[in-house]
């Protein structure tokens, strides 16, 4: 019982101390008097301390808690210079001196003898409360200790990583620190903020090289990366793209975030939908965007996991419409929701209530703003933040952090985030500076173009879909493509984004692209460019923005515009390099070789250079029981490139087809019944017989060859209702030749730079 006795009683003394301590924090904090506190609570316990009954003890004790007090100042004063107008270190400071009253609180009680002496009388419990005080004292000396690292930890990290001589990738630098916190995000944005008070301190300097930013300490300011010297070389002496692939609507930059951080995806499923309620109801009278947010509604209804409704438009058609009595019961309904506090867990030991109020506020600030340009409509805006329950000084404050991250004041959208609100808040509008700085990096970060040529059925399409991992290109068996489509490479974007421009100059857009939606674009009358958006499994193009160009099949006789297009491209467009598909079952035909003509003397006629890659597709429909003979087809396509001028051709065979198959297997998409069919006699081909393309390969020098195939392997894949194995399938993906296209593709693109974005 005497065990079980001081242990209940270590826990009410803790938690009255530290209740005691955090209303001391906050109160002596709005005062502005922690640093003072001292003054008053040392004399308190050198008063009440019993020097007679044990000397030794009590002056031990009294000359511990001087040298922790003196620390714990010391440390105070290092985070207020360090780490000034750094919310997030404020805030956990508090809670060091949290801990640091409640170890005076503590053996104050134990001088007193309270609530010992009470527990004992009523209780009868054999208490020892010199034991109990020092297990109180050395649980919130461990809280102190625990706080004051998770504050001065990040900043001593940075310092110590900046030791090193040269340049380091900022963007780098704080992934890797932040990447074991259990708050990524909230430690993401801490060390951003550490990053930004040093600039400003000059103690550290920042620096762009070939559109990536660089840190270092001022004696490194002039360094210049590893291998960034000829890059940033190419990169300026290419003029910027006139119309080409420049960020020319500035409109698909609403539809441009990733959902996965998106603050209502953690949220219950109610609270997803009265979220997307409450912020379309907000933009509903933008009656000339109505389109655009039509498609941007069923972006966040799709990617947030929410019903999708029957009929013309599926959950986009159920945009709330105020004037109807139902619809305004169900917005007031939402409101409700949005503004209710709710348990959340931000990390494995730790929960907080949240709102979502604040980021509601946040996202309406930015899309209005994106649409409406100057015209912030504050009397709309005050409207709706009374609807929501914000104080008309906060909502200014989210107003001003806003329109920082719009005019592209990233320090000062920074400061004030880290600056001016807690972390429930801070937490909310974050992803607003990710949406913004992901934004900001494809207006301005170099580009690099990699135009798809090849004859009509050669398989561009599919090999585009190969690199996307599933069907959008159409890929029908004649010329599909009718005019230029571009395919971004956005790694950061968890789906798949994109527009159709028409000739008259308007946009048609959607949120969430899938092959349906770029076959009605495809034969749209008047479409002039389509572009899409998204990852793409194996390209990696280091600080650039790297695109795919699929121009049409230049030997349809439907319509002979198609070479005309492509032909123009090739004299005008703004490219780097260039990827020749051969059909593997049609090689060196009148076709084929009037293209790489015009394609060679095109490329030569350029002053920038282009580089050449080719691939022979669909070799695995060699036989070579039938005589097939694949290196032998290789050679003679090498020695006809070389006759046709090209001293040492890069020619890597594929099937572009197979590695599609294998992607969408991977990634769990569903299949048609001739896909499976078709699946399960590659799979055998590849995986069982030990096809292995790449071992044909020409490639001249070491190219590494790609593994990030954008998915998470796992051990069983259904595919039909047949098991196979995970690894087996990536062996098997491997030697299609796709990932061995792609490293090639993407040491063409780091080795010629890209084109200047303004």
């Amino acid at each position: 019982m005497s065990i079980a006795a001081n242990v209940v009683t270590v826990l009410i003394v803790l938690l009255i101390v530290l209740v005691g301590g955090t209303l001391l924090s906050r109160g002596l904090g709005w005062a502005r008097l922690r640093f003072v506190s001292p003054v008053i609570g040392f004399p308190l316990a050198l008063a009440v301390s019993d020097f007679e009954a044990n000397e030794d003890g009590a002056a031990l004790s009294v000359i511990g808690l001087l040298l922790l007090t003196l620390w714990v100042m010391f440390r105070s004063l290092h985070i207020k210079l360090a780490l000034r107008g750094i919310r997030h270190a404020q805030e956990q400071l508090s809670y060091v001196w949290v801990a640091l009253y409640a170890i005076y609180t503590a053996y104050i009680f134990h001088q007193l003898q309270f609530p010992y002496d009470w527990i004992r009388s009523h209780w009868h419990w054999r208490l020892h409360s010199a034991a109990v005080t020092a297990a109180v004292a050395g649980v919130s000396f461990v809280i102190l200790a625990a706080f004051l690292f998770l504050t001065l930890g990040p900043y001593r990290k940075l310092r110590k990583n900046l030791r090193t001589p040269g340049l380091i990738e900022r963007e780098t630098l704080v992934k890797e620190l932040a990447k074991r916190a259990s708050d990524k995000r909230e430690a993401t944005a801490y060390l951003n903020a550490i990053v930004e008070r040093m600039l400003r301190r000059g103690r550290i300097v920042e620096s762009v090289h070939n559109g990536i930013v660089y840190i270092s300490k001022p004696k490194y300011a002039g360094a210049v990366p590893v291998g960034a010297g000829a890059s940033d070389q190419a990169t300026a002496a290419r003029p910027p793209a006139e119309g080409e692939l420049a960020e020319r609507e500035p409109l698909l930059e609403l539809f441009r975030q990733n959902f996965a951080g998106h603050p209502a995806a953690q949220a219950a499923p109610q609270d997803r939908i009265a979220y997307v309620t409450a912020l379309f109801y907000g933009l509903e009278d933008l009656a000339r965007h109505r389109d655009l947010l039509v498609s941007l509604h069923r972006e966040y209804s799709v990617l947030l996991d929410l019903p999708q409704e029957e009929g013309e438009g599926g959950a986009a058609s159920s945009m709330p419409q105020a004037g109807e009595a139902a619809a305004a019961a169900a917005v007031a309904a939402a409101f409700r929701t949005v503004k209710r506090y709710r348990p959340v867990r931000v990390s494995r030991y730790r929960c907080r209530l949240d709102t979502l109020r604040y980021a509601v506020y946040g996202e309406f600030c930015y899309t209005r703003a994106k649409l409406g340009g100057a015209d912030a409509d504050g009397q709309i805006a005050d409207l709706y933040a009374k609807r929501l329950g914000i104080r008309p000084k906060l909502a200014a404050l989210i107003g001003e952090f806003v329109e920082a991250l719009l005019r592209g004041a990233w320090k000062a959208a920074q400061l004030i985030l880290n600056a001016k609100f807690g972390a429930a808040i801070r937490g909310q509008l974050a992803p607003l500076i990710d949406r913004s700085l992901m934004n900001e990096a494809h207006r301005h970060l170099p580009r690099h173009e990699t135009v798809v040529v090849a004859t009509m059925s050669a398989g561009k399409s599919t090999f585009i879909n190969a690199l996307l991992g599933r069907d959008l290109m159409p890929s029908r068996n004649q010329a599909c493509t009718a005019k230029i489509s571009r395919v971004v490479a956005n790694d950061r974007l968890g789906h798949r984004i994109g527009y159709v421009r028409l000739d008259k100059g308007d946009c048609r857009y959607a949120g969430v692209v899938e092959p349906g939606v770029v076959k009605e674009w495809n034969e749209m009358d008047g479409a002039a460019e389509l572009r899409l958006e998204g990852p793409l499994a194996g390209l990696k193009a280091k600080g650039i923005i790297h695109a795919l160009v699929d121009t049409p099949g230049t030997n349809y006789s439907g319509d002979l515009s198609h070479g005309q297009i492509t032909q123009r491209y090739l004299q005008q467009g703004e490219y780097g390099s260039v990827v020749y598909l051969v059909n593997a079952t049609q090689i060196s035909t009148t076709d084929d070789r009037m293209l790489l003509r015009r394609v060679l003397d095109t490329v030569k006629q350029r002053q920038d250079s282009p580089r050449l890659l080719f691939l022979l597709n669909k070799a695995d429909e060699f036989d070579e029981e039938a005589d097939d003979d694949l290196a032998d087809a290789m050679k003679r396509l090498a020695q006809d490139l070389q006759e046709a001028g090209i001293e040492r051709p890069q020619l890597v065979p594929m099937s572009a087809y197979a590695a599609k198959l294998f992607r969408m297997a991977g990634a769990g998409l569903a299949m048609t019944a001739k896909e499976t069919k078709d699946f399960a006699s590659l799979y055998r081909l590849f995986a069982e017989d030990g096809l292995d393309l790449t071992r044909l390969a020409l490639v001249a020098g070491a190219v590494p060859a790609s593994s990030d195939d954008g998915a998470v392997p796992v051990e069983r894949i259904l595919v039909g209702g047949k098991a196979y194995e995970g690894s087996a399938i990536l062996s098997a993906l491997e030697r299609t030749g796709i990932r061995l296209a792609e490293a090639c593709i993407s040491q063409m693109a780091n080795t010629q730079g890209g084109m200047s974005n303004g």
